[in-house]
C-alpha cells in the first residue's frame, strides 16, 4: 500500500489555488479524504454551543465574510427532538441570504457549502438566527470561511 500526498490538479482555468492549500490522501488511485490547509481559512469564524437552550427562537450570533474568503462552510448538529431552522443573513443587506436551512433532529452533523456560487457572497458582517418554532433548538454550529473552495463532504 502507498500513499500519496498533496493535489496538483483540482483547479478550473478561472481560479487560482496554491498546491499547498489542499492536502489528500491516495490509496490504489482513489483519494480518500480532501482538506483545506489551516492558512486557507479566514478570520471571523463562530463556533457555537447550544446544548442547554431554553427558548425556542434564540438570539442571532454574529459571522464575518472578510475580503478574499468567499467560499463559506457551516456545519450543524441538532441534539434535540425536534428539527430546527437555521437562517444566516447579511446584516446590512437582509436580502442576501446565505443559508435557509432546516436541521433534522437525529444528532448527524449536517454540513451546508456556500462556494461564492449565485448569488455571490459579499464581505461583511452576517446574522446566525436559530427558529425551533414550538421546540428549542438544542445542538451546536460551526461556520467559517475561506480563500479556496470547500470539498463536497
Amino acid at each position: 500500500m502507498s500513499l500519496t500526498f498533496g493535489f496538483s490538479s483540482m483547479v478550473s482555468a478561472h481560479e487560482f489555488l496554491h498546491p499547498d492549500s489542499l492536502t489528500a490522501f491516495m490509496q490504489n488511485d482513489q483519494y480518500l479524504s480532501i482538506g483545506i490547509a489551516a492558512y486557507a481559512v479566514g478570520k471571523g469564524g463562530v463556533e457555537w454551543e447550544f446544548l442547554k437552550n431554553t427558548e425556542a427562537d434564540p438570539t442571532n450570533k454574529s459571522f464575518s465574510v472578510p475580503g478574499g474568503y468567499p467560499n463559506i462552510k457551516m456545519s450543524v448538529k441538532n441534539t434535540g427532538s425536534q428539527p430546527f431552522r437555521v437562517v444566516v443573513q447579511h446584516a446590512a443587506r437582509p436580502s442576501v441570504i446565505l443559508f435557509d436551512v432546516t436541521v433534522p433532529a437525529n444528532g448527524l452533523e449536517t454540513p451546508f457549502i456556500d462556494n461564492d456560487y449565485n448569488p455571490k457572497v459579499p464581505i461583511g458582517n452576517y446574522l446566525i438566527t436559530l427558529y425551533g418554532g414550538t421546540a428549542a433548538p438544542k445542538g451546536t454550529l460551526d461556520i467559517n470561511n475561506s480563500c479556496i473552495l470547500w470539498p463536497s463532504d
